[in-house]
């Protein structure tokens, strides 16, 4: 073997060598990197698992919110007392509640789909339109009153409320109405008008009867004055004759 040949392998032998005793620290070096990024994904995780569960807790808790807020609307729209409608901006009824239903004499499904104008009586249905134009200018119209008829053909007196529903974009979506029975009310004001019209013929039957007593009260006291004008003229003829009398008497 030459010189040459042998440099040649002990530098090869040299080089095998070294690179022997490197690879095990190579490997323990990518081995630590490798727990180091398993630690840091493992972290992550850990982070992304405990957002994740906050954002369960907040979603269960807004739709707890949700649940209770629809509660609520369900208990006031369904068990108010006055008759409350939902419709879209045609006037179809998308919602109505027990109220209504009572109000109209028709059960509450029978109700949704229907033009809520089909329940005014037609003599109130030429002022349906002009009351919608007037919610351009206003968000309510209060104390509309009209007349409606029910399920059994009988008319209704009512009292309407008119509101617009807008979207978030403040577009308008529908209308809210809420109907109120009349009845009774326009009862007590018919009566209340009918005691006002008696009343006010007694007053003018009383106010006759106290002419009448003035005028026979102004004519006894005319007479009582003539009659006693006419008692002290008498009076005085008589005290006169009386004197004249006395006179007569005395003169021989």
């Amino acid at each position: 073997m030459s010189d040459a040949s042998a440099r040649f392998d002990a530098r090869n032998a040299a080089h095998i060598k070294s690179n022997t005793e490197a690879a095990p620290k190579v490997v323990v070096k990518k081995v630590r990197d490798d727990e180091i990024d398993l630690v840091s994904a493992m972290e992550k995780l850990r982070l992304a698992d405990e957002e994740l569960r906050l954002q369960n807790e907040e979603l269960l808790s807004s739709r707890r919110s949700a649940e209770v807020e629809r509660q609520k609307y369900y208990d006031l729209f369904e068990l108010a007392p006055d008759a409350y409608f939902v419709t879209d901006t045609r006037g179809v009824i998308r919602e109505a509640n027990a109220a209504s239903s009572r109000l109209l004499g028709m059960a509450t499904q029978f109700l949704i789909g229907k033009p809520l104008l089909v329940f005014f009586a037609p003599s109130a249905r030429k002022d349906y339109p002009h009351q919608l134009d007037r919610l351009c200018g206003l968000d309510q119209v209060d104390d509309w009153e009209t007349a409606l008829t029910q399920r059994s053909g009988s008319p209704l007196s009512v009292s309407v409320s008119i509101g617009r529903i807008l979207d978030r974009d403040k577009k308008l979506t529908g209308y809210r109405w809420i109907v109120r029975d009349a009845t009774r009310r326009t009862e007590a004001e018919a009566s209340v008008r009918e005691l006002n019209r008696e009343l006010e013929l007694r007053v003018a039957s009383r106010t006759t009867q106290l002419g009448v007593a003035n005028r026979v009260k102004d004519e006894l006291l005319i007479s009582e004055r003539k009659a006693r004008e006419e008692a002290e003229v008498a009076n005085r003829v008589k005290s006169e004759f009386l004197a004249l009398l006395s006179h007569e008497f005395r003169t021989p």
